[in-house]
């Protein structure tokens, strides 16, 4: 619902001022009319679309999806529902408009997934075709559930990675903290008082050299620095780039390997999800290919739609796409044959995803002492170039004794 800022005059002559939401302007004369006031001028402010079509989380779509889902099962229409869920303490405030958008919309005769469509990017597609699939056969609240357990492990796996990664994270924040103390406010204390040794010791050279660039030329290097990332993050939403660098990260040396099994795991889950909610099969493939979250692999799901559109098997098709876990094909084929594709596949996703979480981990308990050790190393030289000047100082000293 619009924002309108409004002058009007109240009942005693005063002039007031105010912002308001009101569907038209002849709603927002009847508004003031009623609380006494007589409208005398106003203007429609912005509305903040890009806030207000955040897509929502992994987190916040499950926890949408279970909420809906489980009072449907309930009995509740949809119409109760959402406000049941726009009325709830914890939903977000961009969940919260988009509820009272849907809930005015279905009021309106429209069905729950268009309305849901014209939200723009807040809920996932996956979501929404599996809705409207769910509309015609009957199964809307079955589906949400679904949904929700599908979203509900996305979000359970990107918590348990940005755990891991605090620890990793604050030690590489705290190294830069440090080195910058260091290099403008401790370092050039010693500048003058090391200048009259001869020689200066190696260390020591590069130390006062990095000091007196980062004293001098700290804007130019943070500006640099800003321009880069703005350059490379603009430079990343190219879709033959974005390609270019998905495929780079499939064929990393370890990380590859964990890349692939997440992705796959991912694709096989949303596959498996919008096929059992009476999705077609080409539609699905589109969907599970796009929740897989690699451009490169979405590229060559494309080849794989042709390939069963001219009579291929679906495990054929997918054991050519760069970028799979064996195992998808494997277990597809196996699914075919036996008429049991879809439980595979849950099983296949699940099996992904748990040892993709234990090789996070693992690699996360390797990384914390190695960060430690280049922590240590980076200070103990920048102490050591510090304490060889002292010492070849206080030889001096002696000798000249």
């Amino acid at each position: 619902m619009p924002k309108y800022y409004y002058k009007a005059e109240n009942t005693a002559g005063e002039l007031c001022r105010g912002v308001t939401q009101a569907s038209s302007p002849e709603h927002l004369e009847t508004f003031l009319l009623v609380q006494g006031k007589r409208l005398l001028s106003y203007h429609r402010l912005p509305e903040w679309t890009l806030l207000e079509n955040r897509p929502l989380s992994p987190g916040q779509t499950s926890a949408f999806c279970r909420s809906l889902g489980t009072l449907l099962e309930a009995g509740i229409p949809a119409v109760p529902a959402l406000e049941i869920l726009e009325k709830e303490t914890g939903v977000s405030a961009v969940l919260k408009r988009s509820c009272r958008k849907i809930r005015e919309a279905v009021c309106r005769g429209q069905p729950l997934s268009e309305a849901m469509e014209r939200c723009g990017q807040v809920f996932p597609q996956q979501v929404i075709q599996s809705f409207r699939s769910a509309e015609h056969s009957g199964t809307l609240g079955k589906n949400a559930l679904r949904m929700a357990e599908q979203y509900g492990r996305e979000a359970q796996i990107r918590r348990a990675v940005h755990s891991c990664m605090i620890y990793p994270i604050f030690l590489a924040g705290l190294t830069v903290v440090v080195l910058g103390i260091l290099m403008n406010f401790v370092i050039p204390q010693f500048a003058e008082l090391f200048s009259h040794l001869d020689p200066m010791p190696l260390s020591t050279r590069i130390l006062l050299a990095v000091s007196g660039v980062t004293q001098s030329f700290w804007r130019e290097i943070l500006l640099g620095i800003l321009i880069a990332v703005l350059f490379l993050s603009l430079l990343g939403r190219l879709p033959s780039v974005r390609r270019r660098r998905d495929r780079r990260k499939l064929h990393l040396p370890w990380v590859g390997g964990l890349y692939r099994k997440l992705c796959t795991a991912r694709f096989s889950r949303t596959y498996c999800v919008m096929y059992q909610s009476g999705i077609p099969v080409l539609t699905s493939l589109q969907a599970a290919g796009e929740a897989a979250g690699n451009r490169w692999i979405s590229a060559q799901l494309e080849r794989a739609i042709q390939k069963v559109q001219n009579g291929s098997s679906l495990s054929e098709a997918l054991s050519r796409v760069d970028g799979f876990d064996r195992r998808l094909a494997i277990c597809l084929r196996l699914g075919e044959e036996s008429g049991r594709a879809d439980e595979l596949l849950q099983a296949v996703a699940k099996t992904l995803e748990n040892e993709a979480e234990t090789e996070v981990k693992e690699a996360v308990a390797l990384l914390e002492p190695v960060m430690v050790v280049v922590m240590a190393v980076i200070i103990g030289f920048v102490v050591i170039s510090v304490m060889l000047p002292l010492y070849q100082s206080y030889e001096q000293i002696g000798m000249g004794y």
